[in-house]
C-alpha cells in the first residue's frame, strides 16, 4: 500500500513537471510570436518613414 502511494506521488510529480514544461514552452512560443510581430511593425515603420521622407 505504501509503495502504491509512493508511485502515485511520483506519477503526480511527473505530470506536474510535464504541465509546467508545456506552459513554459507555450509562453516562449507566444513571446517569440510577439517579438516577430514587433519586428514586422518596426520594419513597416522604417519603410513608412522612408516613404514620407521621399514625399
Amino acid at each position: 500500500m505504501e509503495e502504491d502511494l509512493e508511485n502515485q506521488l511520483k506519477e503526480l510529480e511527473r505530470e506536474e513537471e510535464e504541465e509546467e514544461y508545456l506552459l513554459l514552452e507555450r509562453s516562449l512560443e507566444e513571446q517569440l510570436k510577439q517579438e516577430e510581430s514587433n519586428t514586422d511593425i518596426n520594419e513597416f515603420e522604417v519603410d513608412y518613414v522612408k516613404q514620407l521622407e521621399y514625399i
